[in-house]
């Protein structure tokens, strides 16, 4: 996994970045995602909580980026690639790189 432009981010929750077209960078993420769902299951065994008393869980986050196929605005006429919200039009399907997240997760 290669970390892009980390002098720019401000998120503790970035791991790195995988290219949709690599076999080996997919296998990591894959690979992530099975250590994240070993770790829930000690922490589930073991009852950890967190300072708020919170259950302790983590969830992998993908966003896509660098999309593939750009949609054209109705209103302009322009190509984009995200939507208000920063997603990418398309999804993970349309990216040409993914960036992985670990983010804990709330149960509320």
């Amino acid at each position: 996994m290669k970390q892009v432009n980390m002098k720019k981010r401000c998120s503790t929750s970035y791991i790195g970045s995988v290219n949709t077209s690599c076999e080996t960078d997919m296998i990591r993420v894959e690979e992530v995602r099975s250590i994240v769902k070993t770790m829930n299951m000690y922490l589930r065994d073991s009852n950890a909580v967190d300072r708020r008393g919170n259950k302790l869980q983590y969830r992998v986050c993908l966003k896509g980026r660098e999309a593939i196929k750009k949609k054209i605005n109705p209103h302009t006429g322009k190509p984009i690639s995200y939507n208000s919200f920063g997603d990418l039009i398309g999804g993970v399907k349309n990216a040409g790189r993914i960036d992985v997240y670990i983010h804990q997760r709330y149960d509320w």
